[in-house]
């Protein structure tokens, strides 16, 4: 209820009329207009659009965009949006529905609803995936015109052949590794791209894994030292075994070991060896084992007894120390691949010393061979 009071003009205390006007809003019969649920268009230009509007008779709404385009009937629930020039280049439009009415007694508020632009034109050929080991290879399908190219990313650690081309090669990393994948993304560089990322896919490590292949060869120059070398694939766990009590010095980096039997191993002239290796993500452990048959060796002890080989570790020299050095007949100097290293030793008083502050960090081996031929494999360690 509403009350007015109108002054006429009258001296105080002189009589005053009242007029009191009742307004009443008619809210049982409210009509509702809604515009719809959100809606997702691609690259079109127009869009159809369907109002659902609840109303009594002689009443209606229409259509009203924020952007710059236009309805092929704004007054129809049923009606065509035609994107404008700036609507292409967002990624999205507001639309309204909005009520027309001519009843002054009903309050009716316009639905909003939003169209959302997918410029869509990329995607990850999944089935084109080659993977290895350490890599895969992918193909991208993108919509080569002026506007829409595409380029990759990556969620791991790994990197790529090239970003901007549609054959790429992704090359894993540590971290991908130890995650069994990385998630790969194809995205849109272009313009007016309303959604950045546009396809991607899981790349999952170790789907493929080179057989593990072990070798062996028996050292030139000590009859109980052998080689061993594993074919494994990358950045796998390597595991090494025998039969016997023997000793290992393991490389773990070049996949290579050496092994010196037992003195049962070298009595009987066999030893058994095998190595394993974890193929992360497969949950799969593949192994190869070798015979190894030789000739054992009279090495004897007292050799072994006399030398002192001094300071194990070593970054700078190495000093190998013994009374009965005219035993000595030859001093060599190898890698745990059995590669010879060319290190010549001078001597002073009863001690041979080596410079060895140039080798890389890892374990050596240096053979000493006596007057008789006898030889044996002193190892240590260079930092």
């Amino acid at each position: 209820m509403t009350i007015r009071v109108e002054d006429n003009g009258c001296p105080l205390g002189s009589e005053i009329s009242l007029t009191v006007r009742i307004f009443v809003r008619d809210s049982a019969q409210t009509a509702s207009f809604y515009a719809g649920p959100d809606r997702t268009m691609g690259r079109e230009d127009t869009i159809t659009l369907l109002g659902l509007d609840t109303f009594n008779v002689g009443q209606q709404a229409y259509w009203k965009s924020l952007g710059d385009g236009y309805f092929s009937d704004s007054l129809a629930a049923l009606s065509t949006y035609h994107l404008g020039q700036a609507d292409r280049n967002k990624c999205e439009i507001q639309v309204l529905r909005i009520p027309l009415t001519s009843s002054s007694c009903r309050s009716m508020d316009p639905d909003t609803m939003v169209i959302h632009r997918w410029q869509g034109g990329l995607s990850i050929h999944k089935d084109s995936m080659i993977s290895t080991p350490d890599s895969a290879t992918l193909l991208g399908i993108m919509e080569q015109d002026t506007i829409y190219t595409g380029w990759w990313t990556t969620g791991g650690d790994g990197y790529f052949s090239d970003t901007s081309v549609a054959l790429i090669t992704y090359h894993y990393g540590a971290q991908d590794m130890a995650n069994c994948g990385a998630w790969i993304y194809l995205n849109s560089n272009s313009p007016a791209a309303c959604s950045e990322t546009k396809d991607s896919i899981w790349l999952q490590v170790g789907n493929n894994h080179t057989p593990i292949q072990l070798t062996y060869s028996l050292s030139s120059f000590a009859a109980d030292t052998i080689f061993l070398n594993l074919t494994v694939g990358t950045n796998q766990q390597v595991n090494w075994y025998s039969a016997g009590a023997g000793t290992w010095i393991v490389d773990s980096v070049n996949h290579t070991a050496l092994y010196f039997p037992s003195a049962a191993e070298k009595t009987a002239g066999t030893a058994t060896i095998w190595a394993t290796q974890v193929v992360y993500c497969d949950s799969n452990v593949d192994s190869d084992t070798v015979y190894v048959n030789f000739s054992p060796s009279s090495i004897r002890q007292e050799l072994a007894i006399s030398l002192h080989l001094y300071p194990n570790p070593t970054d700078g020299q190495l000093h190998l120390e013994s009374p009965d050095l005219n035993q000595v007949r030859e001093m060599k100097v190898f890698d745990t691949q059995g590669k010879e290293l060319k290190l010549i030793p001078y001597l002073e008083a009863d001690t041979y010393t080596w410079d060895v502050s140039g080798l890389s960090q890892g374990m050596y081996v240096l053979v000493v061979t006596d007057q008789e031929g006898n030889k044996i494999a002193l190892r240590f360690i260079a930092r």
